[in-house]
């Protein structure tokens, strides 16, 4: 590789309207039935930011030939960047099949002269120039004219053929391990159902399950209030827990240091929310943390630490609905009254949670590879739609000539 010729030419600089015919969308009257429910696929932005990858595959709805034609809406081609230009702007998508949008969208059609994948990295990374340009009181939208003054880097075609196909590859492992992740998850979810219920035993295993309150099992830790002169922004003494805002993706996160904790929990405890909306909601403490009265911290005493966090968290949705009242909440009764399957071999608990463990584990493995696959994106796209770094010429390219 390090032999290979690599692009060299210079590049130039277009505007989006010098390089793509810039299309409105529209929306058929909705009290006229015949428009609805046809053939043609109909994006709305909300369709935009609910599809995975750069393609957009699928719409919630769909127009008939007379709803485009009784609309301002246009047929776009395959290939086309619907780039929403309203509410969520910037966004954008490649449609994978002929679509229509409604007129939260200035799509663009390439031309000859600019390879559409290449118009669509360049997009990523100008989101925040198109939301400066923005404007509306009701909500944010770019107008087509402000649309098509949007400049970007343009090398020669095979270059920009190059560049998209290198990103091209990278957005196609993201996808694959967005899939894995999904698949292993669902994986876990059944294996959860089954192993915590006793509905499938690991081999080697006999014997009854019995159903046990909590009450019996555990130490249930109220949380405190801690003063504001008690508190510190430097970095001193414990984290503070406040709420289910710290903690909204399972694993919980400090927001502000005490210097006199007064309730501390400790890594293995199972915290759930009691006061407010988000009572019912379960994590696992992953260090030493104080808690305000918001939370309550659950800490075994005669179950495997690990299985109960799994049958717990299983559970989750039993906890929340115990949360009734004008103001939800959860009192001490209502956590410790719950009751839960656990087999009555302290082995068996150590086997489940092992292998839910293990499960946990490769899950955040690949979900850490993900985070670094994505970061890795996000360089290659500022070095490649730069200049900064030349890709090698494809033999191809480098038969026909590299259009230097």
């Amino acid at each position: 590789m390090s032999g290979r010729r690599r692009f060299g030419a210079e590049w130039s600089n277009a505007s989006l309207g010098a390089l793509a015919e810039i299309r409105n969308g529209g929306t058929p009257r909705t009290t006229v039935p015949k428009y609805w429910d046809g053939g043609i696929p109909w994006c709305t932005p909300t369709d935009i930011t609910a599809a995975q990858g750069r393609t957009l595959d699928t719409t919630a709805r769909s127009i008939t030939k007379m709803g485009l034609y009784g609309s301002g809406a246009t047929l776009l081609p395959k290939g086309a960047l619907l780039l929403c230009s309203r509410a969520t702007v910037g966004e954008v998508r490649i449609a994978a099949m002929p679509v229509a949008t409604n007129q939260g969208f200035k799509s663009l059609v390439c031309g000859e002269s600019v390879d559409n994948e290449y118009v669509y990295y360049c997009l990523l990374t100008l989101k925040e120039q198109m939301v400066d340009f923005a404007t509306g009181s009701t909500f944010l939208e770019i107008s087509k004219r402000d649309v098509a003054n949007v400049r970007l880097p343009l090398p020669p075609h095979p270059e920009q053929r190059a560049i998209a196909a290198v990103l091209g590859d990278v957005d196609a492992l993201i996808e694959s391990l967005e899939a894995l992740i999904a698949k292993k998850r669902a994986i876990k979810q059944a294996a959860m159902q089954q192993l915590l219920t006793g509905r499938t035993r690991l081999p080697g295993f006999r014997g009854d399950w019995k159903v046990r309150r909590l009450r019996s099992d555990v130490s249930l830790l109220s949380g405190h209030h801690v003063m504001a002169r008690d508190s510190n922004v430097l970095g001193v003494g414990i984290p503070y827990l406040t709420g289910p805002a710290d903690f909204p993706r399972g694993y919980i996160r400090h927001t502000r240091f005490t210097t006199k904790p007064m309730t501390v929990c400790q890594a293995g405890d199972i915290l759930v929310t009691v006061k407010g909306s988000g009572s019912g909601t379960l994590v696992e403490a992953d260090a030493e943390y104080c808690i305000s009265r918001q939370l309550m911290a659950i800490r075994p005493t005669r179950w495997n630490p690990t299985f109960l966090r799994f049958s717990l968290l299983q559970n989750a949705s039993r906890i929340k609905a115990a949360s009734t009242g004008l103001i939800p909440g959860l009192s001490r009764s209502d956590i410790l009254d719950q009751a839960l399957p656990i087999p009555s071999s302290e082995e068996e608990q150590r086997a489940i949670a092992a292998v839910l463990s293990d499960m946990d584990a490769e899950l955040t493995a690949l979900e850490r590879r993900l985070d670094k696959t994505r970061a890795v994106k996000q360089g290659t796209m500022q070095q490649l739609l730069t200049g900064s770094i030349r890709l090698p010429i494809p033999d191809a390219v480098a038969e026909n000539g590299p259009g230097r």
